[in-house]
């Protein structure tokens, strides 16, 4: 009898459960803990500033540091050249001359004082009334250096809305005075009523004289 020979077909199912099997130990292995990897990276906020609002913005702060040292070099020290005598921009760590006192020193004759003295930085006003010539008021002033560089006085200026009837006597003001660092210096102005007509100086005759007076002083850098 014959035999029949039947050929025998390779069998795949094995090699489809063997690849299945590689493939779900390889993605356990690799492939799972590098898309972890990637999605951690990918949203980190503390990595990509973007996602982050708490996350300080580096050209902002560039920007204030930038400004804060502009406006500190601006600051200047008045010269002869450039007259800057009572500017408010001159910064008070370099520069710094002021008044820091001034009262009424003596009356003669028959003197109202309307307004009180009063100063601010480098000018100081005051306002009287007399009534008789002669009659005068004096005030003691008091400046002081407070900055870090020694001044010189270049002048002063005494201003009045009545220059003709006033005579000013003034002490302790000379152009070319040096004031140190951290001194003082006093200042006397004695102001009076002077008559127009010197010929005829009867109270009849003359009327009360009310003037504000106002004293601007000069100082630059020695």
């Amino acid at each position: 009898m014959e035999r029949i020979r039947r050929s025998k077909k390779p069998s795949y199912t094995i090699y489809i459960v063997l690849t299945a099997i590689i493939l779900t130990v390889g993605y356990a292995t690799f492939a799972q803990p590098l898309a972890h990897k990637l999605s951690t990276i990918l949203f980190d906020n503390s990595r990509f500033g973007p996602w982050n609002s708490n996350t300080p913005n580096n050209n902002q702060n560039n920007n204030q540091s930038t400004n804060t040292n502009t406006n500190t070099n601006n600051s200047q020290v008045p010269t002869k050249q450039n007259n800057n005598y009572n500017n408010n921009s001159i910064s008070t760590k370099q520069w710094d001359v002021s008044f820091i006192d001034a009262k009424k020193e003596n009356m003669n004759g028959n003197v109202v004082e309307v307004y009180p003295v009063s100063y601010n930085k480098l000018s100081a006003t005051f306002s009287v009334e007399f009534n008789n010539p002669e009659d005068s008021i004096t005030y003691e002033f008091t400046v002081k250096n407070k900055g870090e560089l020694d001044a010189k006085l270049d002048g002063y200026d005494i201003i009045t809305t009545n220059n003709d009837n006033f005579k000013f006597d003034v002490e302790g003001l000379n152009k070319g005075d040096i004031l140190k660092v951290n001194k003082t210096a006093k200042i006397k102005i004695k102001t009076t009523y002077v008559s127009e007509n010197q010929e005829n100086t009867s109270s009849d005759n003359l009327s009360n004289e009310t003037g504000k007076i106002v004293v601007t002083l000069r100082y630059i850098q020695k």
